[in-house]
């Protein structure tokens, strides 16, 4: 019998490597929550089958005529134990804030996450170091935000393919973080500056060794999701800059990527 997260887990490969949205790539990550299940009590009955002997079982008492082929055939067929199941390197069950995960991001390598927010149902993680340094647009404008930005399209596709097969599967979110969720919006001067969001700061973020990160050992300046105001620039970006604060640049420079990323449990 073939385990259907393995089916599955073969269909969303198939899918990444040719090109599939992530809406289409959601709707097959729903389905494998139930698929889990499916396999979960598969393999329970497997597991009493082989305790009892019913393999054996089969093989003393074939059938007569099979159109499956001999009785070991049909044993194998009926009871097969070689398929397995997909390992599973990450258990978010149990997981709190301030826990680490490391996630391979293939050329562009291994990278340390911190969870940041933990609910009944997902995990909210941020890399602790920049995983790259890009332009939020090859031209120095942002007109559109980050939603109609390069960095994004970056992000969506070269991105979310780097991550391993199992945390793709889990993805609800992939994105970089807000004004808000980094630096807060006590500063008036980032509330005259930046477009506005809802969001609150992280816990862990208030700390300022927290907000400051590294790309190739050095300590840079990185991109937050907030464009500035039109009557401010329409060329500029929010950064986190090195010493933990709010500042803008060109979104046609280079600039640090840390990207968070939300998974269901």
């Amino acid at each position: 019998m073939r385990l259907e997260t393995l089916a599955v887990s073969k269909l969303m490969e198939r899918m990444v490597n040719n090109g599939a949205s992530l809406e289409e790539l959601k709707k097959v990550a729903d389905y494998m929550v139930t698929a889990a299940v499916y396999d979960e009590m598969t393999v329970n009955l497997y597991d009493v089958a082989e305790k009892n002997g019913i393999k054996e079982l089969v093989k003393k008492y074939p059938p007569r005529f099979s159109w499956l082929g001999s009785s070991d055939t049909s044993a194998k067929e009926l009871l097969n134990l070689n398929h397995g199941v997909p390992k599973h390197e990450y258990n978010f069950s149990k997981t709190k804030v301030g826990d680490k995960i490391t996630v391979d991001l293939k050329e562009l390598g291994k990278f340390e996450a911190t969870a940041h927010e933990v609910t009944d149902n997902n995990v909210l993680f941020i890399f602790d170091n920049y995983i790259a340094e890009r332009p939020m647009n090859k031209k120095p404008t942002n007109e559109g935000g980050y939603e109609k930005s390069d960095l994004k399209k970056w992000i969506d596709s070269y991105l979310y393919n780097s991550f391993p097969l199992e945390l793709k599967t889990r993805m609800l979110e992939l994105t970089i973080p807000t004004v808000g969720q980094v630096v807060g919006w006590e500063n008036e001067w980032d509330k005259e500056h930046f477009e506005a969001d809802d969001d609150e700061q992280l816990p862990l973020i208030k700390l300022i060794k927290n907000r400051v990160a590294y790309f190739n050992n050095k300590c840079k300046w990185g991109w937050l999701r907030n464009a500035t105001k039109k009557e401010y620039s329409s060329a500029h970006f929010a950064l986190v800059a090195t010493g933990g604060g709010a500042s803008c640049g060109y979104a046609s420079y280079y600039n640090g990527v840390r990207p968070y990323f939300r998974l269901k449990k």
